[in-house]
């Protein structure tokens, strides 16, 4: 089951609490596609599960993967980049690594 760093979940709940969204909403991972139409991830909080999603918790937060990507996902956790650009000027990203790299 896809995981949640500490450090992800600190920034998913700024992210939630900012939103003005209770605790008790879950982050839904899904694939999604771009205008270039390329595959991609997709973030969001929900309520509850769609059919068929895969419901985990991973420090404290409530995680949904759609079934279409849950078995890709299954050795990764979500993380946080705090400066992809290393310039102190980017804002933090969430980052995909394989379970311990994270």
């Amino acid at each position: 089951m896809l995981q949640c760093t500490p450090a992800a979940v600190a920034t998913l709940d700024q992210v939630r609490a900012e939103q003005g969204l209770p605790e008790t909403y879950g982050l839904r991972v899904f694939p999604a596609q771009t205008d270039a139409g390329q595959v991609t991830l997709g973030l969001g909080f929900t309520e509850t599960p769609a059919d068929g999603d895969q419901v985990g918790q991973t420090n404290g937060t409530t995680i949904f993967v759609a079934p279409e990507i849950a078995e890709e996902l299954s050795e990764m956790a979500l993380d946080i980049e705090p400066d992809p650009t290393a310039d102190g000027a980017a804002e933090p990203q969430i980052v995909l690594r394989r379970v311990g790299e994270a």
